[in-house]
Protein backbone atom coordinates (compact mmCIF):
# COMPACT_ATOMS: atom_id res chain seq x y z
CA UNK A 1 0.00 0.00 0.00
CA UNK A 2 2.86 2.34 -0.71
CA UNK A 3 1.62 5.79 -1.69
CA UNK A 4 3.79 6.85 -4.65
CA UNK A 5 2.20 9.97 -6.12
CA UNK A 6 1.43 9.28 -9.78
CA UNK A 7 -1.59 9.97 -11.87
CA UNK A 8 -2.96 6.45 -12.04
CA UNK A 9 -2.85 5.90 -8.27
CA UNK A 10 -4.00 9.31 -7.09
CA UNK A 11 -7.38 7.70 -6.46
CA UNK A 12 -5.79 5.78 -3.59
CA UNK A 13 -6.18 8.92 -1.54
CA UNK A 14 -9.90 8.19 -1.60
CA UNK A 15 -9.84 4.57 -0.50
CA UNK A 16 -8.37 2.11 1.97
CA UNK A 17 -6.49 -1.07 1.16
CA UNK A 18 -5.54 -0.07 -2.38
CA UNK A 19 -2.87 -2.73 -2.69
CA UNK A 20 0.92 -2.64 -2.96
CA UNK A 21 2.26 -0.41 -5.69
CA UNK A 22 5.62 -1.96 -6.58
CA UNK A 23 4.64 -4.84 -8.87
CA UNK A 24 2.28 -2.81 -11.03
CA UNK A 25 3.31 0.69 -12.01
CA UNK A 26 0.82 2.91 -13.84
CA UNK A 27 1.12 3.98 -17.46
CA UNK A 28 2.68 7.33 -18.30
CA UNK A 29 0.21 10.18 -18.26
CA UNK A 30 0.55 13.93 -18.53
CA UNK A 31 1.76 15.62 -15.39
CA UNK A 32 -0.87 17.12 -13.16
CA UNK A 33 -0.57 20.86 -12.72
CA UNK A 34 -0.41 21.93 -9.08
CA UNK A 35 -3.76 22.59 -7.48
CA UNK A 36 -4.40 26.33 -7.44
CA UNK A 37 -6.68 28.39 -5.32
CA UNK A 38 -9.60 29.92 -7.16
CA UNK A 39 -8.92 33.52 -8.11
CA UNK A 40 -11.70 35.99 -7.37
CA UNK A 41 -13.40 37.31 -10.49
CA UNK A 42 -12.96 41.03 -11.24
CA UNK A 43 -15.89 43.13 -10.14
CA UNK A 44 -18.53 43.58 -12.76
CA UNK A 45 -17.79 40.33 -14.59
CA UNK A 46 -20.14 37.34 -14.42
CA UNK A 47 -18.58 34.28 -12.79
CA UNK A 48 -18.26 31.19 -14.99
CA UNK A 49 -20.92 28.56 -14.52
CA UNK A 50 -19.85 25.62 -12.28
CA UNK A 51 -18.40 22.68 -14.19
CA UNK A 52 -20.51 19.55 -14.73
CA UNK A 53 -19.28 15.94 -14.64
CA UNK A 54 -16.06 15.68 -16.64
CA UNK A 55 -15.50 19.42 -16.79
CA UNK A 56 -12.21 21.13 -15.99
CA UNK A 57 -11.86 22.48 -12.47
CA UNK A 58 -9.65 24.06 -9.85
CA UNK A 59 -9.87 23.73 -6.08
CA UNK A 60 -7.99 24.91 -3.04
CA UNK A 61 -7.39 21.31 -2.04
CA UNK A 62 -7.51 18.02 -4.01
CA UNK A 63 -10.96 16.44 -4.01
CA UNK A 64 -12.67 19.60 -2.77
CA UNK A 65 -15.68 20.96 -4.68
CA UNK A 66 -13.80 23.89 -6.18
CA UNK A 67 -15.69 25.28 -9.16
CA UNK A 68 -17.54 22.00 -9.81
CA UNK A 69 -21.31 21.79 -9.54
CA UNK A 70 -22.83 20.98 -6.17
CA UNK A 71 -22.29 17.35 -5.23
CA UNK A 72 -19.16 16.98 -7.37
CA UNK A 73 -15.47 17.05 -6.43
CA UNK A 74 -12.44 18.28 -8.32
CA UNK A 75 -10.21 15.32 -9.11
CA UNK A 76 -6.51 16.29 -9.48
CA UNK A 77 -6.21 14.88 -12.99
CA UNK A 78 -4.76 16.93 -15.87
CA UNK A 79 -6.67 20.20 -15.97
CA UNK A 80 -8.90 18.98 -13.14
CA UNK A 81 -11.88 16.67 -13.59
CA UNK A 82 -15.25 17.10 -11.90
CA UNK A 83 -16.50 13.73 -10.68
CA UNK A 84 -18.53 11.89 -8.06
CA UNK A 85 -19.03 8.29 -7.08
CA UNK A 86 -21.91 6.41 -8.69
CA UNK A 87 -25.02 5.86 -6.62
CA UNK A 88 -25.46 2.24 -5.40
CA UNK A 89 -27.85 1.63 -8.29
CA UNK A 90 -25.31 2.98 -10.81
CA UNK A 91 -27.03 6.31 -11.46
CA UNK A 92 -25.08 9.53 -12.13
CA UNK A 93 -25.87 13.25 -12.41
CA UNK A 94 -27.01 14.52 -15.78
CA UNK A 95 -24.29 14.15 -18.41
CA UNK A 96 -22.46 11.51 -16.38
CA UNK A 97 -22.12 7.79 -16.94
CA UNK A 98 -21.06 5.18 -14.39
CA UNK A 99 -17.90 3.14 -15.10
CA UNK A 100 -15.85 0.81 -12.84
CA UNK A 101 -12.22 1.16 -11.84
CA UNK A 102 -9.85 -1.48 -10.45
CA UNK A 103 -8.65 0.80 -7.64
CA UNK A 104 -11.48 2.96 -6.34
CA UNK A 105 -14.93 1.63 -7.10
CA UNK A 106 -17.37 3.08 -9.62
CA UNK A 107 -17.19 6.71 -10.69
CA UNK A 108 -19.36 9.05 -12.73
CA UNK A 109 -17.51 10.20 -15.86
CA UNK A 110 -18.41 12.41 -18.80
CA UNK A 111 -20.25 10.37 -21.44
CA UNK A 112 -18.76 10.29 -24.94
CA UNK A 113 -18.87 8.51 -28.29
CA UNK A 114 -15.41 9.35 -29.63
CA UNK A 115 -12.07 10.77 -28.51
CA UNK A 116 -12.81 14.18 -30.02
CA UNK A 117 -15.42 14.75 -27.29
CA UNK A 118 -12.77 14.39 -24.57
CA UNK A 119 -9.87 16.68 -23.69
CA UNK A 120 -7.44 14.75 -25.84
CA UNK A 121 -4.58 17.26 -25.50
CA UNK A 122 -4.53 16.51 -21.77
CA UNK A 123 -4.48 12.76 -22.28
CA UNK A 124 -8.20 11.86 -22.01
CA UNK A 125 -9.70 9.28 -24.32
CA UNK A 126 -13.18 7.90 -24.89
CA UNK A 127 -13.05 4.45 -23.33
CA UNK A 128 -14.02 1.90 -26.01
CA UNK A 129 -16.11 -0.24 -23.64
CA UNK A 130 -17.76 2.26 -21.30
CA UNK A 131 -17.94 5.32 -23.60
CA UNK A 132 -16.70 7.78 -20.99
CA UNK A 133 -13.83 10.27 -21.01
CA UNK A 134 -11.03 8.91 -18.83
CA UNK A 135 -7.29 8.44 -18.73
CA UNK A 136 -5.98 5.37 -20.57
CA UNK A 137 -5.79 2.14 -18.52
CA UNK A 138 -7.66 3.75 -15.64
CA UNK A 139 -10.87 1.70 -15.94
CA UNK A 140 -11.46 -2.03 -16.02
CA UNK A 141 -12.56 -3.57 -19.34
CA UNK A 142 -16.10 -4.71 -19.95
CA UNK A 143 -15.87 -8.49 -19.87
CA UNK A 144 -16.55 -10.31 -23.13
CA UNK A 145 -19.89 -12.10 -23.41
CA UNK A 146 -19.18 -15.75 -24.18
CA UNK A 147 -21.64 -18.38 -25.35
CA UNK A 148 -20.80 -21.41 -23.19
CA UNK A 149 -23.31 -22.85 -20.73
CA UNK A 150 -22.66 -22.73 -17.01
CA UNK A 151 -20.98 -25.89 -15.67
CA UNK A 152 -23.42 -28.50 -14.29
CA UNK A 153 -23.73 -29.18 -10.57
CA UNK A 154 -22.36 -32.62 -9.70
CA UNK A 155 -20.45 -32.88 -6.44
CA UNK A 156 -22.55 -30.03 -5.01
CA UNK A 157 -25.76 -31.12 -6.78
CA UNK A 158 -27.64 -31.69 -3.53
CA UNK A 159 -26.00 -28.87 -1.60
CA UNK A 160 -28.10 -25.86 -0.67
CA UNK A 161 -26.08 -22.64 -0.78
CA UNK A 162 -26.49 -20.85 2.53
CA UNK A 163 -26.43 -17.06 2.45
CA UNK A 164 -24.62 -16.14 5.66
CA UNK A 165 -24.78 -12.33 5.48
CA UNK A 166 -27.56 -9.89 4.62
CA UNK A 167 -28.31 -6.17 4.47
CA UNK A 168 -28.78 -5.99 8.25
CA UNK A 169 -25.02 -6.57 8.62
CA UNK A 170 -22.88 -3.92 10.26
CA UNK A 171 -21.22 -3.42 6.88
CA UNK A 172 -22.74 -2.31 3.60
CA UNK A 173 -21.43 -5.37 1.74
CA UNK A 174 -19.23 -8.36 2.64
CA UNK A 175 -16.42 -10.11 0.80
CA UNK A 176 -13.10 -11.99 0.97
CA UNK A 177 -13.99 -14.77 3.42
CA UNK A 178 -11.19 -16.64 5.20
CA UNK A 179 -12.03 -20.12 6.48
CA UNK A 180 -10.64 -22.57 9.07
CA UNK A 181 -11.81 -25.99 10.20
CA UNK A 182 -12.26 -26.54 13.94
CA UNK A 183 -11.25 -29.74 15.69
CA UNK A 184 -14.94 -30.56 16.25
CA UNK A 185 -15.74 -30.22 12.53
CA UNK A 186 -17.16 -26.71 12.75
CA UNK A 187 -16.22 -24.06 10.23
CA UNK A 188 -15.15 -20.54 11.24
CA UNK A 189 -15.43 -17.74 8.68
CA UNK A 190 -13.91 -14.25 8.91
CA UNK A 191 -14.64 -11.65 6.23
CA UNK A 192 -14.50 -7.95 5.40
CA UNK A 193 -17.54 -5.98 6.47
CA UNK A 194 -17.12 -3.06 4.08
CA UNK A 195 -18.38 0.40 5.00
CA UNK A 196 -21.06 2.10 2.89
CA UNK A 197 -18.72 4.92 1.97
CA UNK A 198 -15.16 4.41 0.76
CA UNK A 199 -12.86 5.18 3.65
CA UNK A 200 -15.50 4.62 6.32
CA UNK A 201 -14.75 2.68 9.49
CA UNK A 202 -15.34 -1.06 9.38
CA UNK A 203 -15.14 -4.17 11.55
CA UNK A 204 -14.41 -7.77 10.64
CA UNK A 205 -17.35 -10.08 10.22
CA UNK A 206 -17.36 -13.49 11.91
CA UNK A 207 -19.65 -16.46 11.36
CA UNK A 208 -19.54 -20.14 12.32
CA UNK A 209 -21.02 -23.26 10.72
CA UNK A 210 -21.74 -25.92 13.36
CA UNK A 211 -20.23 -29.43 13.42
CA UNK A 212 -23.24 -30.73 11.51
CA UNK A 213 -22.10 -28.60 8.57
CA UNK A 214 -25.45 -26.86 8.36
CA UNK A 215 -26.34 -24.95 11.53
CA UNK A 216 -25.22 -21.33 11.37
CA UNK A 217 -23.98 -20.02 14.71
CA UNK A 218 -22.55 -16.64 15.63
CA UNK A 219 -23.75 -15.33 12.26
CA UNK A 220 -23.20 -11.72 11.28
CA UNK A 221 -21.05 -11.04 14.35
CA UNK A 222 -18.84 -7.96 13.99
CA UNK A 223 -15.49 -7.76 15.73
CA UNK A 224 -13.22 -4.75 16.23
CA UNK A 225 -9.66 -5.11 17.48
CA UNK A 226 -8.13 -1.79 18.45
CA UNK A 227 -8.20 -0.01 15.09
CA UNK A 228 -10.83 1.91 13.11
CA UNK A 229 -10.51 -0.33 10.05
CA UNK A 230 -10.04 -4.07 9.51
CA UNK A 231 -9.20 -5.65 6.15
CA UNK A 232 -7.88 -8.87 4.59
CA UNK A 233 -8.54 -11.50 7.29
CA UNK A 234 -6.70 -14.83 7.11
CA UNK A 235 -7.31 -17.93 9.28
CA UNK A 236 -5.24 -20.98 10.19
CA UNK A 237 -5.88 -23.97 12.46
CA UNK A 238 -3.28 -25.71 14.61
CA UNK A 239 -3.30 -29.45 15.24
CA UNK A 240 -4.52 -28.86 18.82
CA UNK A 241 -7.63 -27.09 17.49
CA UNK A 242 -6.54 -23.52 18.19
CA UNK A 243 -7.62 -21.07 15.49
CA UNK A 244 -5.35 -18.18 14.53
CA UNK A 245 -6.61 -14.98 12.88
CA UNK A 246 -4.62 -12.15 11.31
CA UNK A 247 -5.84 -9.03 9.51
CA UNK A 248 -4.69 -5.62 8.34
CA UNK A 249 -5.68 -2.99 10.92
CA UNK A 250 -5.28 0.77 10.55
CA UNK A 251 -6.75 4.17 11.41
CA UNK A 252 -7.73 6.99 9.12
CA UNK A 253 -9.86 5.13 6.60
CA UNK A 254 -8.04 6.46 3.54
CA UNK A 255 -4.60 5.97 2.07
CA UNK A 256 -2.02 6.60 3.30
CA UNK A 257 -3.29 4.61 6.31
CA UNK A 258 -2.12 5.39 9.83
CA UNK A 259 -1.18 3.25 12.84
CA UNK A 260 -1.03 0.12 10.73
CA UNK A 261 -0.67 -3.33 12.20
CA UNK A 262 -0.94 -6.99 11.30
CA UNK A 263 -3.36 -7.79 14.08
CA UNK A 264 -3.39 -11.26 15.65
CA UNK A 265 -6.17 -12.96 17.64
CA UNK A 266 -6.66 -16.53 18.83
CA UNK A 267 -9.60 -18.83 19.55
CA UNK A 268 -9.47 -21.92 21.77
CA UNK A 269 -13.22 -22.72 21.49
CA UNK A 270 -13.48 -23.65 17.79
CA UNK A 271 -14.10 -20.08 16.69
CA UNK A 272 -16.93 -19.20 19.08
CA UNK A 273 -14.82 -16.34 20.49
CA UNK A 274 -11.54 -14.69 19.54
CA UNK A 275 -9.18 -12.95 21.94
CA UNK A 276 -6.88 -10.18 20.75
CA UNK A 277 -3.28 -11.13 21.51
CA UNK A 278 -1.38 -8.33 19.77
CA UNK A 279 0.45 -7.65 16.51
CA UNK A 280 2.34 -10.17 14.39
CA UNK A 281 4.46 -7.78 12.31
CA UNK A 282 7.97 -6.47 12.87
CA UNK A 283 7.36 -2.78 13.52
CA UNK A 284 11.03 -1.85 13.70
CA UNK A 285 11.81 -3.19 10.23
CA UNK A 286 8.54 -3.00 8.31
CA UNK A 287 6.27 -0.32 9.79
CA UNK A 288 7.73 2.16 12.25
CA UNK A 289 5.33 4.02 14.52
CA UNK A 290 4.99 7.16 12.39
CA UNK A 291 5.10 5.41 9.01
CA UNK A 292 1.88 5.52 6.95
CA UNK A 293 0.65 3.13 4.26
CA UNK A 294 3.37 0.62 5.12
CA UNK A 295 1.78 -2.89 4.98
CA UNK A 296 -0.75 -5.03 3.16
CA UNK A 297 -2.07 -8.57 2.48
CA UNK A 298 -1.41 -10.60 5.65
CA UNK A 299 -1.41 -14.43 5.70
CA UNK A 300 -0.93 -16.90 8.56
CA UNK A 301 -0.05 -20.61 8.43
CA UNK A 302 0.59 -23.26 11.07
CA UNK A 303 2.64 -26.44 11.00
CA UNK A 304 5.60 -28.49 12.19
CA UNK A 305 8.74 -26.52 13.05
CA UNK A 306 11.54 -27.80 10.84
CA UNK A 307 14.30 -27.41 13.47
CA UNK A 308 12.34 -29.19 16.21
CA UNK A 309 9.53 -31.43 14.99
CA UNK A 310 8.00 -31.58 18.46
CA UNK A 311 7.21 -27.89 18.22
CA UNK A 312 4.50 -26.19 16.20
CA UNK A 313 5.29 -22.95 14.40
CA UNK A 314 3.14 -20.05 13.25
CA UNK A 315 4.25 -17.96 10.28
CA UNK A 316 2.76 -14.53 9.55
CA UNK A 317 3.36 -13.16 6.05
CA UNK A 318 2.64 -9.63 4.80
CA UNK A 319 3.73 -7.14 2.18
CA UNK A 320 5.92 -4.29 3.48
CA UNK A 321 6.20 -1.03 1.55
CA UNK A 322 9.29 -0.16 3.60
CA UNK A 323 11.29 -3.09 2.23
CA UNK A 324 9.12 -3.39 -0.90
CA UNK A 325 8.50 -7.11 -0.61
CA UNK A 326 6.94 -10.07 1.17
CA UNK A 327 8.07 -10.44 4.81
CA UNK A 328 7.51 -13.20 7.36
CA UNK A 329 7.67 -13.42 11.15
CA UNK A 330 7.61 -16.64 13.21
CA UNK A 331 6.10 -17.60 16.57
CA UNK A 332 7.02 -20.75 18.52
CA UNK A 333 4.85 -20.00 21.56
CA UNK A 334 1.38 -19.99 20.03
CA UNK A 335 1.40 -16.34 18.98
CA UNK A 336 2.49 -14.78 22.27
CA UNK A 337 5.67 -13.42 20.71
CA UNK A 338 6.98 -13.04 17.17
CA UNK A 339 10.47 -13.03 15.66
CA UNK A 340 12.06 -10.29 13.64
CA UNK A 341 10.91 -10.42 10.02
CA UNK A 342 12.90 -11.84 7.12
CA UNK A 343 12.45 -11.42 3.37
CA UNK A 344 10.45 -14.18 1.70
CA UNK A 345 10.06 -12.72 -1.80
CA UNK A 346 9.17 -9.65 -3.80
CA UNK A 347 5.41 -10.04 -4.23
CA UNK A 348 2.20 -9.61 -2.28
CA UNK A 349 -0.75 -11.67 -3.61
CA UNK A 350 -0.18 -15.37 -3.07
CA UNK A 351 -0.43 -18.30 -0.66
CA UNK A 352 1.76 -20.30 1.70
CA UNK A 353 1.75 -23.62 3.55
CA UNK A 354 3.86 -25.81 5.82
CA UNK A 355 4.23 -29.42 4.70
CA UNK A 356 4.38 -32.38 7.08
CA UNK A 357 8.20 -32.16 7.21
CA UNK A 358 8.12 -28.53 8.30
CA UNK A 359 9.20 -27.02 4.97
CA UNK A 360 7.53 -23.68 4.21
CA UNK A 361 6.31 -23.23 0.61
CA UNK A 362 5.26 -19.84 -0.82
CA UNK A 363 4.03 -18.60 -4.21
CA UNK A 364 3.26 -15.03 -5.26
CA UNK A 365 2.64 -12.86 -8.32
CA UNK A 366 5.26 -10.29 -9.25
CA UNK A 367 6.87 -8.52 -12.20
CA UNK A 368 9.50 -10.61 -13.97
CA UNK A 369 11.69 -7.58 -14.63
CA UNK A 370 12.14 -4.59 -12.36
CA UNK A 371 11.15 -1.05 -13.36
CA UNK A 372 8.84 -2.17 -16.15
CA UNK A 373 5.36 -0.70 -16.40
CA UNK A 374 2.75 -3.45 -16.37
CA UNK A 375 -0.99 -3.84 -16.72
CA UNK A 376 -2.29 -5.03 -13.35
CA UNK A 377 -5.13 -6.83 -15.06
CA UNK A 378 -2.82 -9.11 -17.06
CA UNK A 379 0.65 -8.64 -18.45
CA UNK A 380 3.34 -10.76 -20.12
CA UNK A 381 5.90 -9.28 -17.73
CA UNK A 382 4.05 -10.58 -14.65
CA UNK A 383 4.76 -14.11 -13.47
CA UNK A 384 4.14 -16.46 -10.55
CA UNK A 385 7.18 -17.23 -8.41
CA UNK A 386 7.91 -20.04 -5.94
CA UNK A 387 10.19 -19.89 -2.88
CA UNK A 388 10.72 -22.26 0.04
CA UNK A 389 12.36 -22.33 3.46
CA UNK A 390 14.11 -25.47 4.70
CA UNK A 391 15.26 -23.93 7.98
CA UNK A 392 12.03 -22.95 9.73
CA UNK A 393 11.54 -19.57 8.07
CA UNK A 394 15.04 -18.23 8.78
CA UNK A 395 15.93 -17.96 5.09
CA UNK A 396 14.15 -18.50 1.77
CA UNK A 397 15.38 -19.86 -1.55
CA UNK A 398 16.00 -17.84 -4.67
CA UNK A 399 12.68 -17.19 -6.49
CA UNK A 400 11.88 -19.70 -9.22
CA UNK A 401 9.45 -18.82 -12.02
CA UNK A 402 6.59 -21.30 -11.65
CA UNK A 403 4.24 -20.01 -14.34
CA UNK A 404 4.99 -20.92 -17.94
CA UNK A 405 7.37 -18.44 -19.64
CA UNK A 406 4.71 -17.68 -22.26
CA UNK A 407 1.92 -17.08 -19.73
CA UNK A 408 0.82 -13.49 -19.01
CA UNK A 409 -0.47 -13.20 -15.44
CA UNK A 410 -2.84 -10.66 -13.81
CA UNK A 411 -1.70 -9.04 -10.57
CA UNK A 412 -5.18 -8.17 -9.27
CA UNK A 413 -7.43 -11.22 -8.76
CA UNK A 414 -4.44 -13.55 -9.13
CA UNK A 415 -3.88 -15.07 -5.67
CA UNK A 416 -1.81 -18.03 -6.94
CA UNK A 417 -2.03 -21.25 -4.91
CA UNK A 418 0.58 -23.83 -3.86
CA UNK A 419 -0.16 -27.42 -2.78
CA UNK A 420 2.36 -30.17 -1.97
CA UNK A 421 1.94 -33.93 -2.46
CA UNK A 422 2.78 -36.35 0.34
CA UNK A 423 6.16 -37.19 -1.20
CA UNK A 424 7.26 -33.61 -0.53
CA UNK A 425 8.90 -33.31 -3.95
CA UNK A 426 5.80 -32.90 -6.09
CA UNK A 427 4.63 -29.29 -5.92
CA UNK A 428 1.61 -27.97 -7.81
CA UNK A 429 0.98 -24.26 -8.44
CA UNK A 430 -2.39 -22.93 -9.64
CA UNK A 431 -2.83 -19.44 -11.09
CA UNK A 432 -4.90 -17.38 -13.57
CA UNK A 433 -3.33 -16.47 -16.90
CA UNK A 434 -4.42 -13.86 -19.43
CA UNK A 435 -4.05 -10.28 -20.62
CA UNK A 436 -5.72 -7.03 -19.59
CA UNK A 437 -8.91 -7.68 -21.54
CA UNK A 438 -10.04 -10.09 -18.81
CA UNK A 439 -9.98 -13.27 -20.88
CA UNK A 440 -8.22 -15.47 -18.33
CA UNK A 441 -7.89 -19.22 -17.85
CA UNK A 442 -6.89 -21.21 -14.76
CA UNK A 443 -3.53 -22.97 -15.20
CA UNK A 444 -1.85 -25.68 -13.11
CA UNK A 445 1.87 -26.34 -13.30
CA UNK A 446 3.93 -29.00 -11.52
CA UNK A 447 7.45 -29.44 -10.19
CA UNK A 448 8.83 -32.96 -9.65
CA UNK A 449 12.08 -31.83 -8.03
CA UNK A 450 10.93 -29.87 -4.99
CA UNK A 451 10.43 -26.58 -6.77
CA UNK A 452 13.74 -26.34 -8.62
CA UNK A 453 12.03 -26.44 -12.01
CA UNK A 454 8.47 -26.19 -13.34
CA UNK A 455 8.67 -27.65 -16.88
CA UNK A 456 6.32 -26.02 -19.38
CA UNK A 457 5.28 -29.48 -20.61
CA UNK A 458 3.67 -30.14 -17.20
CA UNK A 459 1.47 -27.04 -17.42
CA UNK A 460 -2.25 -27.80 -17.99
CA UNK A 461 -5.44 -25.79 -18.33
CA UNK A 462 -7.91 -26.47 -15.51
CA UNK A 463 -11.19 -24.97 -16.79
CA UNK A 464 -12.73 -27.00 -19.62
CA UNK A 465 -14.31 -24.19 -21.68
CA UNK A 466 -12.81 -22.18 -24.53
CA UNK A 467 -10.40 -19.34 -23.73
CA UNK A 468 -13.05 -16.65 -23.96
CA UNK A 469 -14.38 -16.02 -20.46
CA UNK A 470 -12.92 -14.68 -17.24
CA UNK A 471 -11.67 -17.24 -14.69
CA UNK A 472 -9.98 -15.89 -11.56
CA UNK A 473 -9.02 -16.15 -7.88
CA UNK A 474 -8.32 -19.90 -7.75
CA UNK A 475 -8.35 -21.85 -4.49
CA UNK A 476 -6.59 -25.22 -4.25
CA UNK A 477 -6.20 -28.01 -1.68
CA UNK A 478 -4.84 -31.56 -1.96
CA UNK A 479 -6.29 -34.62 -0.22
CA UNK A 480 -4.54 -37.68 1.18
CA UNK A 481 -4.99 -39.55 -2.09
CA UNK A 482 -3.08 -36.83 -3.94
CA UNK A 483 -6.10 -35.42 -5.75
CA UNK A 484 -6.04 -31.66 -6.23
CA UNK A 485 -9.33 -29.85 -5.60
CA UNK A 486 -9.59 -26.46 -7.31
CA UNK A 487 -12.32 -23.81 -7.22
CA UNK A 488 -12.48 -20.44 -8.97
CA UNK A 489 -14.82 -17.62 -10.02
CA UNK A 490 -15.87 -17.43 -13.69
CA UNK A 491 -18.44 -16.05 -16.17
CA UNK A 492 -18.38 -18.46 -19.12
CA UNK A 493 -22.17 -18.15 -19.50
CA UNK A 494 -22.16 -14.36 -19.15
CA UNK A 495 -23.13 -14.67 -15.48
CA UNK A 496 -21.00 -15.16 -12.39
CA UNK A 497 -20.50 -18.63 -10.94
CA UNK A 498 -18.18 -20.57 -8.64
CA UNK A 499 -16.61 -23.47 -10.56
CA UNK A 500 -14.87 -26.57 -9.23
CA UNK A 501 -12.74 -29.39 -10.64
CA UNK A 502 -10.77 -32.38 -9.33
CA UNK A 503 -7.38 -33.12 -10.82
CA UNK A 504 -5.31 -36.31 -10.59
CA UNK A 505 -1.54 -36.36 -10.71
CA UNK A 506 -0.09 -38.06 -13.76
CA UNK A 507 1.88 -41.28 -13.51
CA UNK A 508 5.55 -41.62 -14.51
CA UNK A 509 6.08 -37.88 -14.47
CA UNK A 510 3.26 -37.04 -16.83
CA UNK A 511 1.15 -33.89 -16.49
CA UNK A 512 -1.81 -33.66 -14.14
CA UNK A 513 -5.22 -34.52 -15.63
CA UNK A 514 -8.22 -32.40 -14.58
CA UNK A 515 -11.82 -33.53 -14.69
CA UNK A 516 -14.82 -31.70 -16.09
CA UNK A 517 -15.68 -28.33 -14.58
CA UNK A 518 -18.59 -28.33 -12.13
CA UNK A 519 -20.58 -25.60 -10.43
CA UNK A 520 -20.80 -24.98 -6.67
CA UNK A 521 -23.37 -22.18 -6.43
CA UNK A 522 -27.04 -22.93 -7.05
CA UNK A 523 -27.98 -19.49 -8.47
CA UNK A 524 -26.01 -17.12 -10.75
CA UNK A 525 -24.40 -13.92 -9.48
CA UNK A 526 -26.37 -10.70 -9.74
CA UNK A 527 -23.23 -8.96 -11.05
CA UNK A 528 -19.78 -9.98 -12.25
CA UNK A 529 -16.99 -7.56 -13.21
CA UNK A 530 -13.39 -6.69 -12.44
CA UNK A 531 -14.34 -3.72 -10.25
CA UNK A 532 -12.75 -3.37 -6.81
CA UNK A 533 -13.92 -1.29 -3.82
CA UNK A 534 -17.55 -1.47 -4.86
CA UNK A 535 -20.63 -3.28 -3.47
CA UNK A 536 -20.18 -5.62 -6.45
CA UNK A 537 -16.57 -6.47 -5.56
CA UNK A 538 -16.22 -10.24 -5.08
CA UNK A 539 -12.76 -9.89 -3.59
CA UNK A 540 -9.32 -11.40 -4.11
CA UNK A 541 -9.85 -14.79 -2.44
CA UNK A 542 -12.37 -17.16 -0.85
CA UNK A 543 -12.34 -20.52 0.95
CA UNK A 544 -12.16 -24.21 -0.02
CA UNK A 545 -11.67 -26.63 2.91
CA UNK A 546 -11.44 -30.42 3.09
CA UNK A 547 -12.65 -32.29 6.19
CA UNK A 548 -11.25 -35.72 5.43
CA UNK A 549 -12.17 -37.13 8.84
CA UNK A 550 -15.86 -36.54 8.11
CA UNK A 551 -15.51 -36.91 4.32
CA UNK A 552 -16.74 -33.39 3.55
CA UNK A 553 -15.72 -30.51 1.34
CA UNK A 554 -16.71 -26.94 2.23
CA UNK A 555 -16.80 -23.93 -0.06
CA UNK A 556 -17.27 -20.36 1.21
CA UNK A 557 -17.43 -17.58 -1.36
CA UNK A 558 -18.58 -14.04 -2.15
CA UNK A 559 -21.62 -13.63 -4.39
CA UNK A 560 -23.43 -10.41 -5.37
CA UNK A 561 -27.20 -10.68 -4.89
CA UNK A 562 -30.01 -8.23 -5.55
CA UNK A 563 -30.65 -6.54 -2.22
CA UNK A 564 -33.35 -3.85 -2.35
CA UNK A 565 -32.72 -3.53 -6.06
CA UNK A 566 -28.93 -3.13 -5.75
CA UNK A 567 -26.38 -5.85 -6.53
CA UNK A 568 -24.45 -6.26 -3.27
CA UNK A 569 -21.77 -8.79 -2.29
CA UNK A 570 -22.73 -11.35 0.39
CA UNK A 571 -21.05 -14.43 1.88
CA UNK A 572 -22.29 -17.93 0.96
CA UNK A 573 -21.48 -21.49 2.14
CA UNK A 574 -22.10 -24.94 0.67
CA UNK A 575 -21.01 -28.40 1.81
CA UNK A 576 -20.80 -31.63 -0.19
CA UNK A 577 -19.58 -35.21 0.34
CA UNK A 578 -15.88 -35.67 -0.35
CA UNK A 579 -15.74 -38.27 -3.11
Amino acid sequence: MASKLSMAIVCCALVAACGPSKPAQPPKTPKTPPTKALKPKPAGKRAAAPSAVGGSCRAKQPFAQGNCQAGLRCLPFPGGYCFTFCAPDGKCPSGGRCAPSPKAGEWCWAACKRDAECRAKLGYRCHPDWKVCSLPKFLVPKLRQCTAEAPPRRTFAKAVAQQLTRSKEAGFYQHEPAVALGKDGSLTIAYINAAERLGGKNALGLARIGPDGKTVANAAHAASFGRENHFDPWLAASRDGTLHLVWLGFDGGRAPEKNMQIGYARSSDNGATFKLVGAAHDAAADCTKNRVGCMDKPMIISGVYKKNRRKRALYAFYYSAVTDGLRVTRSLDGGKSWSRSVAAGAGAYGSALVDRRGIVHVVYADARRAKVRIDRLGDANTGVFYVRSDDGGATFSKPQLASAPSDPVPFFFSNPQVVVARDGKTIHVVYPTGLGDGRWDIALTTSRDGGKTFPAKLRVKVNDDASCANHRVPQAVVDRRGRIHIAWYEDRDGKGNVAYARCRDGSRGRAVRCGKSERINDAPFAAYSLVRHSPRWIGEYFGLVLDEKRRRIHAVWTQPVLDRGVASARIFHAMAPLR
